[in-house]
């Protein structure tokens, strides 16, 4: 049986504006903030990166998810607020699977920003994009069992939990577990700015 063509993005445009962020493709001139915010542990230990993480990391990151995108292979997009254009954080869409119709979604914020719901924000603005013109079926992540905050984003957005992968992930001496969710399609509740103030 061949295999089946690679899953690639559809012609997308940006900035993708939601009520309060502007989601744009990171620029090289991005790549000091995201250098700055990424030397916090805070922001870098819950999505992985454990080594310190330089102003070329950041370079790099910002080359390669250009060309990633360019060749529709991914998305990975900063997260500006309207108000100020500030950068404050990160989103994106990768490990796009053909035979599954589904992708794997990250996001961060930094530090300053925690609690005002941008995650779920702009995590929303992503997945609608995923499902209504990428057409995906499904969409997965993962979060270790010391990220609450995110655990509870996804939940929002109507991500169910489907199992626990034990001890999959070394930090530093130490192993640690990925507690998976998936989303499906019709599963999916978007980002409601007065439902998010009622909630907090």
């Amino acid at each position: 049986m061949p295999a089946p063509p690679p899953l690639r993005l559809p012609k997308l445009r940006f900035p993708l504006d939601t009520p309060r962020l502007r989601l744009r493709l990171p620029r090289p001139g991005d790549a000091a903030t995201i250098a700055r915010w990424f030397r916090d542990r805070g922001v870098t230990r819950p999505i992985g990166i454990w080594s310190d993480y330089t102003l070329e990391d950041a370079e790099e990151f910002v080359r390669r998810a250009r060309t990633r995108f360019r060749r529709g292979e991914g998305l990975q997009l900063v997260v500006i607020l309207r108000g100020d254009g500030r950068l404050i954080g990160g989103v994106g869409l990768t490990e796009l699977n053909p035979l599954k119709l589904e992708a794997h979604i990250g996001y961060w914020i930094g530090r300053e920003h925690w609690a005002h719901g941008y995650a779920r924000e702009a995590a929303s603005a992503v997945l609608d994009l995923a499902f209504r013109r990428v057409r995906l079926h499904r969409a997965h992540t993962g979060v270790f069992p010391f990220n609450p905050r995110s655990a509870a984003v996804l939940r929002r957005l109507g991500f169910v939990e489907e199992g626990r992968e034990r001890r999959s992930y070394r930090i530093g001496a130490r192993w640690v577990d990925s507690i998976r969710f998936g989303l499906l399609a019709d599963e999916f509740r978007p980002y409601a700015p007065d439902r998010a103030r009622r909630k907090g």
